[in-house]
């Protein structure tokens, strides 16, 4: 579940979104629809926790983003448009960096990594 309050994101005296409101159910598919510049990729980032909203909350199951984004981040996966890349990071390096945020077993950490590379 995905409730969504009052959520409002400023960039100066600039809105670039204006208090959504959304209660998305478990199973439900959401899809936002929309000119450049409405706020879509704004509000994804907010829901994702990679960037805070001027106003309003978010909640994903019993987490609140302002609490528990590292939860949240979890829970959620999120690729936009122009995926942020690590140059500086070999792919293992990041898959390993990952299978860390997602709470991966310490133990079982480099077998899982290691078995997602196929020859």
């Amino acid at each position: 579940m995905i409730r969504v309050q009052s959520l409002t994101k400023y960039y100066g005296n600039v809105c670039a979104v204006d208090h959504i409101n959304l209660d998305i159910q478990k199973g439900e598919i959401l899809g936002l629809l929309g000119p450049n510049g409405a706020g879509k990729t704004t509000t994804l980032r907010m829901l994702t926790g990679f960037l805070r909203p001027t106003y309003g909350s978010i909640r994903v199951k019993d987490y609140t983003i302002d609490e528990d984004s590292l939860e949240i981040k979890k829970l959620l996966g999120y690729l936009p448009e122009s995926a942020p890349l690590y140059h500086d990071m070999m792919v293992y390096d990041y898959l390993t960096y990952v299978a860390n945020i997602r709470g991966l077993d310490r133990e079982r950490r480099p077998s899982r990594v290691k078995g997602e590379f196929r020859p």
